[in-house]
């Protein structure tokens, strides 16, 4: 007898997303009180509907994670997840009668229907009503009628449950002894023995077969026999198989066959004779139509040549054996090709004449099981799904009994953990993982097994050992399921959170050094108008005590900020975030004591998902040290450090100010430049600070003879500046240079000296026509002006002195080209030994050949070099000029080598830190001794001593000569002489001039002479013009002398010419 065809499954509703109320079917489908839950594979509830939160008695979202099993009693979760397990072998639906708790604890049945979502074969649907309804309703899944077996390696039945006598009749030990021969039916036992081969073949599958069994009172019974294969699993080691009734499954689709007539007739008389060759010999009409034909086309044709080659043989293979031996019963599937539907999947019985049936004509049945065939290609891919599932979940997986030995893990513990899962299996679970954590995992698991309905271990946290020696996090959760023989202990699920962990220590961490951070930090969220604030920002704002941190209100924050701060925040702040994410500033709060506080501020929006700004985070750090110290800087940049004054860079500040308003408003604007006359000589002599001192004094008078609101600065040394606006007239600038002069020029006593300052003055104004610095050049030049009048006194800037300014400007502009474009002369003034009349040196004298003015002399431009600077660089030139010319001439003359060549030495010269390179890297370029060299200072350059001492100590010792020129002239100190290595002592030309005509001159000379002999040192006398002056220079032992007389300034090449000759002076 065939096996009839399944009923198609029903179809369950697709799965909704919201958890609490999308399940709601509509109302014709959705009876009142019903709950609808949706749960995965392992029978975790993922969403909830209907009447789920009245009948079971928790809100949705308790329900959502936990196990169908676990809302149900405790004998009745057992056959839940049976029903679980055939609902996933390919069963269409499953129902089974079970129980909740009411709110008195007593039981209330419920009628449970499970199905699969179209769609998804790895999702549930469950559905539980109130009122189990009509008894047809009651087939299905029934613990007690359950026949259970485990079947080890050796195919020896090792277990059967107590369900075999309720649904076979048949006592356990009389199934474990029978086997399958002995309960299968004759007639399916080659299918149930091919389904067990194909579930041996293939660890962890699961196959369903339905099947006829013996009954104990000798009569059959449609069964369904699902399969899994455990042989490798350490806590089963066999084939576990579960036989349900199928009775009322086969009568129901006996019933459904037989409401379509073309299928009951296909079914029913699906039948043919055949011979052994294949031949068919008579056709039903129903087995005539399996073949897609009427009876008269199929008689006396082959029934093989309808199928594929290689189902042909196997069915002319299946005829012969029965031919044989007619007592057999071949079975075999067959593929059908046809021309429309793509191929049928045929199931072709052959079996022998029968009893009373004349011929060797064979019977042949011919089911149709295309969609049997569909049905188990389904499951079969849902049991790839499900072992697809499990070997790519992240969990870890674990079944351990009641002493914490594993009995089975997931693959995946490899991928979380490095252990192989056969490693573990009979290890205590506490022996990997953290000795800290290992008592409260024990205790929490006993609590599981030791409690009558406990609750699920619900995410405990512990620390497994990984295979390399490390530490993960694990959260544990865990459901009793000792009780149910599939599991046989508790189902441990672990799940790696090593990562969260970190994430959420890093933002303790986080939250701790924000806590402990000296600057102010202030978090606000969308949605609430309040604000967390760290210590230092409570401590900065004087809002609580400063230990606790609490959450102010944004109006808290508003009141201890200034209202500028707040239109600024919306004005710029939030626009600013809103468009690039951070701004940075500068703002202000209010202190405890409502003083402002200037900070630093930075602040960051934070965004969800979706774009939109979620949290305001705001560092803020105290500045008011860093603006105090900017303040100072700032004021030091533009004020005096001695006089506290304001200094050049402020003054010109203000005064293009000054000058631009003055333009706007036809005003008057006037800069007075006062020079102190006298203040070097002070400085000398009663020492810098003494000169420190004078300098304050005379900046505070200067301070109390303008008027209120002018500018007094100092431009540096012994210069100020003074500037005026708002004047009448010149006069008026005039009357307050006039008071600076009498404040300054009182009386005053420095370190017990009196000391009498006396000032001059320059005047420059301008109705806006002016710029600043054009201001100040025209009172510079104005207070040279009155300098060069006598001192202490009062210049105004005029025409005469615009054109001075102009030419000097001028000059100072070409100056600066002169040395580049060859323009400076040396000329050489020879100076001879009056002993012997020979040539012994000369003096190198600079003129500038200026383009347009001719030859210039020193005393035209070489004060303009000194005051710019430029005196340097010039200086540089001629001495290394005079040094080439005179390294030529020594090789012209050898008997000339002992003249030396005088070059003048300036003070800005004397004060280059370079001075002393240079001349040495100049006589080693022109390859002259160094002796050969004699540098000039005047009086007044040797007796800046800072400057001199160091300098002139360095260059004698390299060897070059030092002479202080025009002795006599300045304020000079015997002790000099004493203390610098001097080696020339020269005359000035204005005694010289006086020889033989006013005593005092020829005392000063005589009295010279003899100085420089008592020092041993060189006297030479410059400015002998007549025979008068040489005879009387020869009577007082002079050493040399130069002058007109002898000989004046001549080129280089006449220079050559005259030491050639060696033409002696006259009567020498």
């Amino acid at each position: 007898m065939s096996a009839p065809r399944p009923a198609p499954a029903p179809t369950a509703p697709p799965a909704p997303a919201d958890p609490s109320g999308a399940l709601d079917a509509p109302a014709a489908h959705r009876p009142g009180g019903v709950a609808v839950l949706v749960a995965d594979a392992a029978g975790v509830v993922l969403q909830v509907g209907g009447a789920a939160e009245s009948l079971l008695g928790l809100p949705a979202v308790e329900l959502v994670g936990r196990r169908v099993t676990d809302l149900l009693v405790a004998d009745d979760g057992a056959a839940l997840a049976a029903a679980v397990v055939a609902v996933l072998g390919g069963e269409a639906d499953a129902r089974v009668t079970a129980s909740v708790r009411d709110e008195m604890g007593l039981p209330r049945p419920l009628e449970a229907s499970l199905c699969l979502i179209d769609g998804d074969p790895d999702l549930l649907v469950v559905t539980l009503a109130p009122d189990p309804g009509q008894p047809h309703l009651h087939v299905g899944v029934d613990p007690a009628r359950t026949l259970i077996t485990i079947t080890d390696a050796a195919a020896t039945v090792v277990h059967v449950s107590r369900g075999a006598t309720a649904l076979l009749g048949w006592t356990p030990s009389e199934v474990a002894v029978r086997g399958a021969p002995g309960v299968i039916h004759p007639d399916d036992l080659a299918h149930f023995t091919s389904v067990g081969t194909e579930l041996r073949a293939e660890p962890g599958a699961v196959r369903s077969a339905r099947v006829r069994a013996l009954t104990a009172d000798g009569g059959t019974r449609w069964v369904r026999a699902m399969g899994m294969n455990l042989l490798q699993d350490p806590g089963v080691g066999g084939l576990v198989t579960c036989i349900t009734d199928a009775t009322d499954e086969v009568r129901d689709e006996l019933r459904a066959a037989a409401a379509d007539l073309e299928v009951a007739g296909a079914l029913g008389e699906a039948t043919l004779r055949a011979t052994p060759d294949g031949m068919v010999s008579f056709a039903s009409e129903g087995g005539a139509r399996a073949l897609g034909h009427r009876p008269e086309a199929v008689l006396a044709t082959r029934l093989g040549g309808r199928l594929d080659p290689e189902d042909d043989g196997e069915l002319s293979r299946a005829l012969a054996a029965v031919a044989a031996e007619p007592r057999l019963r071949r079975t075999i599937d067959v593929r059908l090709p046809t021309d429309h539907r793509g191929d049928r999947r045929l199931r072709i019985e052959v079996e022998g004449p029968g009893e009373g049936v004349e011929g060797p004509d064979l019977m042949v049945h011919l089911t149709d099981v295309t969609e049997k065939v569909q049905a188990t290609e389904a499951v079969r891919a849902s049991e790839r799904r499900f072992r697809t599932l499990v070997q790519s979940a992240t969990d870890i997986l674990a079944v351990v009994d009641a002493d914490l030995r594993v009995r089975w893990v997931s693959p995946v513990v490899t991928t979380v953990l490095g252990y192989p899962p056969e490693a573990l299996v009979d290890l205590p679970a506490t022996s990997f993982l953290h000795p800290d954590d290992a008592e409260r995992v024990a205790t929490e698991a006993a609590r599981l097994a030791d409690e009558p309905h406990p609750d699920p271990l619900a995410h405990v946290r512990a620390r497994a050992r990984h295979a390399d020696g490390g530490w993960r996090h694990m959260s544990l959760s865990g459901t009793d399921l000792t009780s149910d023989p599939d599991v046989g202990g508790l189902l441990i699920t672990a799940r790696d959170v090593t990562v969260e962990v970190e994430a959420e220590r890093g933002r303790e961490r986080l939250a701790q050094v924000l806590q402990a951070s000296t600057d102010l930090v202030a978090i606000a969220h969308r949605g609430t108008d309040l604000i967390d604030l760290n210590r230092a920002g409570c401590r900065v704002l004087g809002l609580g005590d400063g230990e606790e941190a609490p959450a102010i209100s944004l109006e808290a924050l508003a009141a201890r900020t200034p209202p500028w701060v707040q239109r600024r925040f919306l004005a710029e702040v939030v626009p600013t975030l809103e468009s690039s994410g951070i701004w940075e500033g500068e703002l202000a709060v209010h202190d405890r004591d409502g003083d402002v506080v200037p900070v630093s501020v930075v602040v960051i929006a934070l965004r969800d998902r979706d774009g939109a700004i979620e949290t305001l985070a705001c560092w803020a750090r105290d500045i008011s040290d860093r603006k105090a110290f900017e303040d100072q800087l700032e004021h030091q940049a533009t004020h005096d450090p001695l006089t506290g004054l304001p200094n050049r860079t402020l003054l010109l500040d203000r005064l293009r100010v000054a000058v631009g308003r003055a333009q706007r408003q036809s005003t008057l604007t006037a800069v007075l430049f006062l020079d102190l006359d006298n203040f070097k000589l002070i400085n000398d002599s009663l020492g810098h600070s003494a000169g420190d001192v004078l300098l304050v004094e005379v900046a505070r008078r200067i301070e109390g003879a303008v008027r209120p609101g002018d500018t007094v600065a100092r431009f540096g040394g012994d210069e100020f500046a003074v500037l005026c606006e708002d004047l009448s007239d010149r006069v008026e600038a005039v009357a307050i240079a006039t008071r600076i002069e009498e404040a300054v020029g009182h009386a005053l006593e420095i370190e017990g000296t009196e000391v009498m300052v006396t000032v001059s003055i320059g005047v420059a104004s301008s109705d806006g026509d002016h710029d600043a610095e054009s201001l100040v050049r025209d009172s510079d030049a104005a207070m040279y002006q009155a300098k060069a009048r006598g001192r202490s006194r009062t210049e105004v800037f005029d025409r005469d002195m615009h054109v001075q300014a102009v030419d000097r400007l001028e000059l100072e502009t070409a100056l600066r080209r002169a040395v580049d474009r060859h323009e400076m002369r040396v000329a050489y003034q020879p100076q001879y030994d009056l002993r012997t009349g020979r040539l012994d040196g000369v003096e190198a004298l600079v003129r500038w050949e200026h383009p347009e003015r001719g030859i210039l002399l020193p005393g035209e431009f070489l004060h303009i070099a000194e005051e710019t600077g430029l005196i340097v660089a010039i200086g540089n030139w001629i001495t290394s000029a005079a040094c080439r010319a005179t390294a030529r001439l020594h090789d012209l003359a050898p008997d000339a080598s002992d003249i030396v060549v005088s070059v003048n030495l300036s003070a800005r010269q004397l004060a280059s830190p370079r001075l002393i390179d240079d001349v040495a890297a100049i006589v080693a370029a022109a390859d002259l001794p160094p002796g050969a060299l004699v540098l000039e200072l005047t009086e007044t350059v040797l007796m800046d001593v800072d400057a001199s001492g160091e300098a002139l100590t360095r260059l004698h010792q390299l060897g070059v000569g030092i002479a202080v020129d025009d002795f006599g002239t300045g304020w000079s100190s015997l002790r000099y002489l004493r203390d610098f290595p001097v080696d020339i002592l020269k005359v000035d030309r204005t005694f010289v001039a006086g020889l033989g005509q006013d005593p005092e001159d020829e005392a000063i000379v005589a009295a010279v002479i003899d100085l420089a002999h008592a020092l041993g040192l060189k006297a030479v006398a410059e400015g002998v013009e007549d025979e008068t002056r040489l005879a009387r220079l020869r009577a007082l032992g002079c050493d040399s002398a130069q002058g007109w007389l002898l000989g004046r300034p001549m080129a280089e090449a006449d220079l050559i010419d005259l030491v050639l000759a060696q033409s002696p002076p006259p009567d020498a």
